[in-house]
């Protein structure tokens, strides 16, 4: 089918005008051909320079650096805060929170050194005996008869020449720290705390008394062990006793060592004193304990009492005889000044024996008797 068989619906006019509109396109197309491939070839242009922008090597950037630096810390769940973006410096970070870190080391070193010197300095303490004393047995007033003695007490310092003011030092894991040193005497302090002791047992230190309790105290220390939270104290003595009667006369005499372990804060006085005074507390109730005490406590210790020196031992009589009614009796025959010598030497090694003299009356009157002969 060609376009001639095609019936015409246009007029003659209309014709003529459509023929004229397709000779100016087919004059245009060359142009706007022309204009469509330049259009086509800026594109490319334009693409293939931003290409070559985006594969040239980009210089730091003086923000973006840091920015990522910041990202990667916080991914790796560092979250540094000292990473910030100033833009001072080439690589974009303030090192000044560096410096402070620098700072407030050196800071916190010093201060510590510090902190170690002044611990390391003795700790002065004041001794004073406590109201009460921390775990001390108050059962001994019931004894039998407890309320009714008197007993004179006489303390005694036997630590040596070289104590002085020292009563303990701080340690840590085997290092001595720093010395603990008392301010004010020693001996007042050891027979406050025993009076207390001794009043609470029911015994009296006011009027005549039944007899007198020496104490000569050794080895009155204290050992603040320290720890990381706290210090425990452990406090020590060693007690030499000797119990005189009315007379004058030593009537027994041991031994007793005591302890105590306390717990509190570092360097502190207050558990220093604690500590002492328990362990004086400790040896005393060692004292009450033993069995020759508790003896001569029961009997107002005057059972082992020993007589005066100037008394004579009494003569001991010869039983006599009974003679049959109608015979005279016989005289006994005299008692030889060497049998009555004997009898004295005896009487006076009894004496010794039992302990009731000391060593040296004991030579001193066996001496005088050696010599009547």
């Amino acid at each position: 089918m060609s376009l001639a068989s095609v019936p015409s619906t246009h007029t003659p006019a209309c014709a003529s005008s459509c023929s004229m509109r397709s000779r100016a396109l087919v004059a245009a197309m060359p142009a706007i051909w022309q204009r469509a491939d330049g259009l086509q070839a800026g594109e490319g242009a334009a693409a293939g320079a931003v290409a070559h922008v985006e594969a040239r090597p980009r210089p730091p950037s003086r923000v973006d650096g840091p920015a990522r630096a910041c990202g990667a810390a916080r991914a790796a769940g560092w979250r540094r805060r000292a990473c910030y973006i100033r833009g001072r410096t080439a690589a974009g970070v303030d090192m000044r929170p560096r410096w402070h870190r620098g700072i407030w080391l050196a800071a916190l070193v010093a201060c510590t050194a510090a902190q170690a010197a002044r611990n390391r300095d003795p700790l002065q303490v004041t001794l004073k005996p406590p109201a009460a004393v921390k775990g001390a047995a108050r059962n001994e007033a019931q004894r039998k008869g407890a309320a009714a003695r008197n007993l004179e007490l006489r303390v005694e310092d036997a630590r040596g020449p070289g104590a002085g003011a020292n009563i303990g030092h701080a340690s840590s894991d085997g290092e001595v720290l720093f010395a603990v040193l008392a301010d004010n005497p020693v001996t007042p302090f050891v027979q406050a705390v025993a009076q207390h002791t001794l009043a609470g047992w029911g015994l009296t230190d006011d009027g005549p008394g039944h007899g007198s309790l020496r104490l000569r105290y050794s080895g009155l220390a204290v050992d603040a062990q320290a720890h990381a939270i706290g210090t425990t104290y452990v406090g020590s003595v060693r007690l030499d006793w000797a119990l005189f009667n009315q007379a004058g006369y030593e009537v027994a005499r041991g031994s007793a060592q005591g302890g105590m372990q306390h717990y509190g804060r570092s360097r502190s006085a207050v558990n220093v004193n604690e500590a002492l005074a328990g362990a004086v507390d400790a040896a005393l109730a060692q004292v009450a304990s033993d069995p020759g005490f508790r003896k001569l406590w029961a009997d107002s210790f005057q059972s082992e009492g020993a007589p005066p020196p100037a008394a004579a031992p009494p003569v001991v009589q010869a039983p006599r005889r009974v003679q049959a009614a109608g015979k005279p009796a016989p005289t006994a025959p005299p008692e030889s000044p060497i049998a009555r010598i004997m009898q004295r030497l005896r009487q006076l090694d009894e004496l010794h024996e039992r302990k009731v003299i000391t060593q040296e009356e004991y030579d001193k009157r066996r001496a005088a008797i050696i010599d009547e002969i």
